[in-house]
């Protein structure tokens, strides 16, 4: 059994169910579909720039990666060839 809830108005929930849908017009629904792949274009274009920049920055530190490599090789080097 359905708990009955008051809206105001003197309207309770079995009243405002049984309520027709008021349908939108075709025409409304084109122009609100065009704004959702509107927006979806220019989300997807935030996307692919912020992960280009991701992407770059991860190559950037795998360059510093590499190169710390190389100096803490050739200091190892130069411990083990001056015995220190």
């Amino acid at each position: 059994m359905q708990t009955l809830h008051n809206f105001g108005d003197d309207i309770t929930n079995m009243q405002a169910s049984s309520a027709p849908l008021i349908e939108r017009p075709p025409e409304k629904c084109r122009k609100i579909r065009g704004h959702i792949e509107l927006f979806e274009g220019e989300l997807l274009a935030k996307v692919m720039q912020e992960f280009t920049g991701v992407c770059e920055a991860i190559r950037n530190m795998e360059r510093v990666i590499g190169r710390q490599h190389e100096v803490l090789l050739e200091l190892c080097n130069a411990v083990e060839n001056h015995g220190m």
